[in-house]
């Protein structure tokens, strides 16, 4: 008979096993998904299930998903721009009160963003329609913690470097990732392949 792990071996595993949602499988909104705002529901973008954010009411909209501690997130994300609006969306660590990556498609920026105030921010390209992979990890150095992202086009190589990155004095909260989205023009935005882990 194979021994059984001890309770707080199951609790480990449990905690550093990666989270994976692709929609590929799901029926509705996973229970694994936590909406705090905002009118997400499970869609068909030409053939993809993905998650669907309703362009109104017009505000930011968020969900947790992942295990609580997470150091890394990515997904991806899909928007329209309309006239000279576009949306902004992004991946955070932390809970709600923690560092959220952002890509501010009308400023063509991607910013590290806490509590609403933009730590850092640096010049990206954003395409409208286009899938966009957002990367944010979390890694302790010395005291210190550096919070870093990177975004890419779906479809080119995941670049190696983080491209904007924060020292904090201290640790992240221990909340779980985050995705905020803010649908700007009047369309929706899709996420999908939401991943997090250690």
């Amino acid at each position: 008979m194979r021994p059984l792990l001890p309770l707080f071996a199951l609790l480990a595993c449990a905690n550093a096993a990666d989270f994976r949602e692709d929609f590929s499988a799901a029926t509705a909104v996973p229970a694994s998904l936590l909406v705090l705002n905002g009118d997400f529901a499970l869609g068909d973008d030409a053939g993809n299930a993905a998650l669907r954010l309703a362009p109104a009411p017009l505000d930011t909209s968020t969900l947790l998903f992942g295990p609580v501690g997470a150091t890394t997130a990515k997904l991806r994300a899909k928007g329209l721009a309309k006239g000279r609006q576009a949306p902004a969306f992004g991946v955070g660590l932390g809970g709600v009160s923690g560092v959220v990556l952002r890509l501010s498609a009308n400023k063509q920026a991607l910013e590290l963003v806490r509590d609403d105030a933009v730590l850092v921010s640096i010049t990206a390209t954003w395409t409208s329609g286009a899938w966009t992979w957002l990367a944010i990890r979390q890694r302790a150095d010395g005291g210190n913690w550096i919070v870093e992202g990177k975004g890419w086009t779906d479809g080119t190589p995941e670049p190696t470097a983080w491209a904007i990155s924060q020292r904090l004095d201290q640790a992240l909260p221990k909340g779980r990732p985050s995705v905020w989205g803010i649908p700007y023009g009047g369309q929706p935005l899709w996420f999908d392949d939401l991943i997090a882990g250690e």
